[in-house]
């Protein structure tokens, strides 16, 4: 089964989901939608997901299919 760029990122970062919300101050439910594409990621949580060392093609296209 395929897996979301964004989803694969944090868990390669050696994340759990739970953990990378708390790090980008967002609920769970809130980083799923940015995972599963049904929201864009804001500005300043993009500038988060930067700084915790997700690559800028994640952010870009969170949903995309690896």
């Amino acid at each position: 089964m395929a897996e979301k760029q964004l989803a694969k990122e944090i868990r390669l970062l050696g994340l759990k989901r739970s953990e990378a919300a708390v790090l980008l101050d967002v609920t769970e439910t809130t980083l799923s939608h940015w995972i599963n594409g049904k929201h864009p990621i804001p500005p300043v949580s993009v500038m988060r997901l930067k700084e915790i060392g997700i690559p800028i093609n994640a952010i870009r296209y969170p949903a995309m299919e690896v």
